[in-house]
């Protein structure tokens, strides 16, 4: 999974910004 490293920070610098917003993110990805 290289997808995982950078979803990983993404998802922590996003979820600084916006909880819900992340979320919505990572359940589109399959996160």
């Amino acid at each position: 999974m290289p997808k995982s490293p950078k979803i990983g920070l993404f998802y922590r610098g996003h979820a600084r910004v916006t909880r819900p917003c992340s979320i919505t993110l990572a359940r589109g990805q399959g996160y």
